[in-house]
């Protein structure tokens, strides 16, 4: 994670609010399932880019991308420090600093940090142990989105991407300059149409892009949702600088497991390219036994196999990342089996028992 004190008077208020909270403000967790939560996660750094070292910013840390957090370690794995000549100043240097950051691979609790060092109450010193509670909407807000412009940003690069590929394969070939390399939709007498399918904010998104140019010169046309963008780029390895039409945006893209996270000044957002089916995926949905909810270390079973239950009994607790979570029954019934004894190492999602509901 990343431990974030400020000079110039802001660190009392930190210590106080670390306290309050009973989770660590001064520290960005890169380990973190979800925001309201904070179960630990595990997973590799698949894209990392740290905030800019400067006399007011340092970043200590011990890992660098391509490393993998594992249950074996504290998710506090890094440090960010900030100065300035007072507090102010100081919350201003964190909140850019915590914009900067970007990583892929794992969750964090980024928005989190930047949502509190941003609030007025924060800002204010009004600190208390009920901080997270008495200002919970407040901090965890979602930020208005433009799913227009991230639509179109997230077809441009997939388009951008495509033709990068095409013109690398060509300067393999003994012909670079055949039309078989060529990556313009090219159709006698017909408009040049490409034809994407997207998963974006867990919906499946059509879009068709109508090619004007080549290469480096190619605008796009695009038409989804009822909606068009006209769009143009450059992508120079993991930058994308984009023109939407007419404005001019800039922003890193990294990819893990098929998932693309495009990181913007103001946030970041995700996005696949869905492929055709050709009927080989396992589509069986998961069972109604509990699962592990991370990767971790099997600590006890608190029953015994066939004892009778009631509805959110505890059944088992695991650790991971010096946290202990409870499975607890989803139902009243029993437990038939347990897959796993103390001691045992379990991966994230695996059924851990059978659970039998009665009837």
């Amino acid at each position: 994670g990343v431990e974030c004190g400020c000079a110039a008077g802001i660190q009392d208020e930190v210590s106080r609010l670390h306290e309050a909270i009973g989770v660590k403000l001064d520290g960005l967790l890169l380990g973190v399932d979800r925001q309201e939560t904070f179960l630990p996660a595990t997973g590799v750094l698949a894209f990392l880019r740290t905030p800019e070292e400067s006399e007011q910013v340092r970043v200590d840390t011990g890992v660098r991308q391509g490393d993998e957090v594992t249950v074996y370690y504290d998710p506090m794995i890094a440090k960010l420090v900030v100065h300035g000549s007072d507090r102010q100043q100081a919350l201003r240097q964190l909140s850019v600093a915590l914009s900067q950051y970007r990583v892929a691979g794992l969750t964090t609790n980024i928005d989190f940090l930047y949502n509190i060092a941003t609030s007025e109450p924060f800002r204010e010193a009004e600190l208390d142990t009920g901080f997270i509670e008495k200002h919970r909407a407040l901090i965890f807000q979602q930020e208005q989105v433009d799913e227009h412009q991230e639509l179109a940003l997230a077809a441009l690069y997939l388009l951008l991407e495509r033709n990068q590929r095409a013109l690398a394969a060509a300067s393999h070939h003994p012909d670079p300059s055949s039309p078989w390399h060529a990556n313009t939709a090219w159709r006698m007498n017909e408009p040049h149409l490409h034809k994407l399918s997207l998963c974006y904010r867990e919906r499946d998104v059509e879009v068709t892009a109508e090619q004007s140019g080549d290469r480096g010169q190619a605008v796009y046309l695009l038409e989804y949702e009822g909606q068009s963008a006209r769009v143009s780029g450059v992508l120079s390895g993991d930058q994308l600088n984009a023109d939407i039409d007419g404005f001019k945006l800039k922003l890193s893209v990294a990819e893990h497991d098929g998932v693309f996270s495009a990181y913007r000044r103001d946030g970041v957002f995700h996005f696949q390219q869905l492929l055709p089916d050709t009927g080989d995926m396992d589509t069986s949905g998961p069972g109604g036994n509990p699962r592990a909810p991370m990767n971790g270390i099997i600590v006890a079973l608190l029953v015994e196999p066939g004892e009778v239950v009631a509805a959110d009994t505890p059944l088992l607790v695991m650790e991971a990342m010096k946290m202990e979570h409870t499975i607890r029954a989803p139902a009243a019934g029993s437990v038939s089996e347990f897959y796993f004894q103390p001691k045992e190492q379990v991966e994230g999602d695996v059924e851990l028992l059978n659970f039998e509901e009665e009837e």
